[in-house]
């Protein structure tokens, strides 16, 4: 089961619009989420991928740069697989935030992934499908599932493939065993603001979505979510 802790103003914006708001990587609580380090650039990670596909420091160190540059147009909301009582009370803070609960498959569900049969009888599973931003003119969104690599940041990490790498984090946050949505905005060439620091990506399904109505939040607002996510088929406990 994931768990996403959220404040209830921000959860009834959820339901209201029908759509996951993410914020921007380099606007986090962690300024150094989603950063490289610095290894990667002077010193790349080269193992048994690197040396089969015969790729130079010079390509590795030049994709790590890549990278860095994906940061101020990735946009994430996070998730948790280890829903503890001290994830509860940071995060929850000690009742005053809902609780989304749901399951990878409905995550990925509720995100917009297909699952096809090809022709030998195996499931081949595809992430979503490119979205436009309504918040951003001209630009499309890209969007999945990924795990955070926890390091303690000093040693290079591989940047090929690019999956786990855009969401590098320091292993001190390793006991929230992350499950993130990342959102990357294109194209390349586009320019954000300092304002263009959210954007909504619109849930497909609310299947298999549970809420948790924190113990300390205000009966109206708590009301008013109950009543939207009845309209919706979610189910809502306390």
């Amino acid at each position: 089961m994931l768990h996403h802790f959220i404040r209830p103003q921000f959860l009834k914006a959820l339901l209201e619009t029908r759509a996951f708001h993410l914020i921007r990587q380099d606007k986090q609580s962690d300024p150094d989420d989603g950063k490289l380090p610095a290894a990667c650039f002077a010193d790349p990670h080269i193992g048994p991928l690197e040396n089969g596909l015969g790729l130079k420091r010079d390509f590795l160190a030049n994709q790590a740069h890549a990278l860095a540059h994906l940061h101020r147009r990735t946009f994430i909301m996070s998730w948790t697989s280890e829903a503890s009582d001290h994830m509860r009370q940071n995060y929850g803070e000690s009742g005053s935030r809902c609780e989304l609960q749901t399951s990878e498959l409905g995550l990925k569900s509720m995100l917009g992934y297909e699952w096809l049969r090809d022709q030998w009888g195996g499931v081949n599973e595809f992430p979503p499908r490119p979205e436009k931003v309504g918040e951003i003119h001209g630009a499309l969104a890209h969007a999945q599932l990924t795990e955070p690599v926890y390091t303690p940041g000093t040693a290079a990490i591989p940047v090929i493939p690019t999956y786990g790498a855009t969401a590098h984090k320091h292993d001190r946050y390793s006991v929230e065993s992350e499950i993130r949505i990342e959102a990357v905005v294109s194209p390349e060439s586009l320019q954000l603001g300092g304002h263009d620091t959210l954007i909504r990506w619109p849930i497909k399904t609310f299947d298999g979505l549970r809420i948790g109505i924190g113990a300390k939040v205000e009966s109206q607002i708590g009301s008013e979510i109950t009543a939207l996510a009845a309209k919706l088929g979610i189910s809502v406990h306390a």
